[in-house]
């Protein structure tokens, strides 16, 4: 029993720094991508990362929050894909507004922001927080935005 009690603090202990030493990294991986896709940072509270090639429903759902926030000046979108094709059909998108980049060479993915899921990505004062857009919390993240 005591081993377990100090196996299981030494786990929170790890889990705490590694996430601590995570959310920096993440900070300054974000920001620093935004300047490499010439995002502007004035304006901007959130940032949605869009995997093409990842959970279908939950594109399609992101795709149409897009559609129907193109022109919001405070969100920013980059749509990423493993392949070209996706992105070279959406690239109306990247004409039409300069919060929504395609990122054809896979910038973000360099940085590990690209996951399974679209990612929310709040930003406040250098700081980010991330959100993953899978299942049943992506309609309520996206209404609160």
């Amino acid at each position: 029993m005591r081993y377990n009690i100090i196996l299981l603090l030494g786990v929170l202990t790890f889990s705490f720094v590694f996430c601590q030493h995570q959310s920096k990294d993440q900070d300054k991986d974000i920001y620093f991508l935004m300047k490499e896709l010439k995002i502007s940072e004035k304006g901007t509270n959130a940032i949605i990362v869009l995997p093409l090639d990842g959970c279908n429903g939950c594109v399609d759902k992101t795709l149409n929050f897009l559609d129907e926030n193109i022109g919001n000046k405070r969100i920013a979108f980059i749509i990423t894909d493993n392949g070209t094709k996706k992105a070279r059909l959406l690239h109306l998108y990247d004409r039409e507004d300069e919060k929504i980049v395609l990122d054809s060479t896979a910038r973000a993915r360099k940085f590990g922001i690209v996951r399974f899921y679209p990612v929310l990505y709040h930003l406040n004062d250098g700081k980010s927080t991330s959100l993953e857009l899978g299942g049943s919390i992506i309609d309520k993240a996206l209404s609160e935005l």
